[in-house]
C-alpha cells in the first residue's frame, strides 16, 4: 500500500459530499488587488478542508494497527492561546516509531458580524508541532482556488505517513524534512543554523546528535510502508 492508494479512496469519499469549488482567482501570477489582503469575502467556503481532513482520519483509522480518539475539550483548549478548537482527533499507530498524528479543527474570527473561518491543523507527536495549517491566511489575496487548499491538506497527511517525518524548531526557526523535500522558515533575525542537513541525516537514521541549543525535534517513521492492508475494504 502506498499514499497513492490512499489518496484514491479520499477523492472518491469527497466527490460524493459534493461541496463547492472554486478556481484560482489570481490565474497566471496576476497581483491581488491591495484591498484583498484586508478582505475575506466567504469565510464559509474554507469548510472544504475540514471535511477533506475528517476524510483522511476516517480512512487512516480503517488502515491495520490503527486507532483513532477524539480529542477531550481540555485537550483542545490547551492546543494555542487562542482557545478556539472545534474538535480534534488523535490517530496511534502501532508501527514501531511513528508518533501520534493529532487534526485539530478550528474556526477562527473573521469580523464583526461574519462567520468564523473554518480550517484545520495537522501536527505530529504534539500539538505545536505543526505540520501544516490549512488556510494559512483565508484572506482573498492569498485565495489560491479550492483545489491547492485540498492539495495542501493531502501534503501534510502524506509526508507524515510516507515517513520519516522529521522536524527541528529552535528559537524563532522550524525546520522540516520528508522524503519528498525540505522546508525552513524563520522569525525576523533569527539565523539559519549550520548543518541543518547533516543534523537531518543523523536523526532520521536515528543516530547519536546534538541539536542546536534551544531546539527540539520531533522524528516519526512511515506509517504504510510494506503495510498489506487492502484498500478496497476501505471503499464503502
Amino acid at each position: 500500500m502506498d499514499v497513492g492508494e490512499l489518496q484514491a479512496v479520499i477523492d472518491e469519499r469527497y466527490a460524493r459530499l459534493d461541496l463547492p469549488s472554486w478556481p484560482d482567482p489570481n490565474p497566471d501570477l496576476a497581483s491581488p488587488a491591495e484591498e484583498e489582503y484586508s478582505r475575506v469575502s466567504d469565510p464559509t467556503r474554507y469548510r472544504v478542508v475540514v471535511h477533506r481532513a475528517w476524510l483522511w482520519v476516517e480512512v487512516i483509522a480503517g488502515l491495520d494497527g490503527v486507532t483513532s480518539e477524539a480529542l477531550t475539550s481540555r485537550e483542545l483548549e490547551g492546543c494555542d492561546e487562542e482557545g478556539r478548537h472545534v474538535r480534534g482527533a488523535r490517530l496511534v499507530s502501532t508501527r514501531a516509531g511513528t508518533l501520534t498524528l493529532l487534526v485539530i479543527e478550528h474556526a477562527t474570527p473573521s469580523g464583526p458580524g461574519e462567520p468564523p473561518m473554518p480550517g484545520v491543523r495537522v501536527a505530529v507527536g504534539r500539538a505545536t508541532s505543526v505540520v501544516a495549517s490549512v488556510p494559512a491566511c483565508g484572506c482573498d489575496a492569498c485565495d489560491d482556488g479550492s483545489q491547492t487548499l485540498l492539495d495542501e491538506v493531502d501534503a501534510a497527511f502524506a509526508r507524515v505517513l510516507q515517513g520519516p517525518y522529521v522536524s527541528v524548531t529552535g528559537r524563532g526557526w522550524n525546520a522540516e524534512w520528508h522524503p519528498t523535500g525540505m522546508s525552513y522558515g524563520s522569525e525576523a533575525g533569527a539565523d539559519e543554523p549550520p548543518g541543518l542537513d547533516d543534523l537531518f541525516e543523523r536523526l532520521r537514521e536515528g543516530r547519536e546528535v546534538a541539536l542546536p541549543e534551544g531546539a527540539t525535534a520531533v522524528v516519526s517513521r512511515g506509517w504504510i510502508d510494506g503495510m498489506s492492508s487492502e484498500v478496497s475494504r476501505l471503499r464503502p
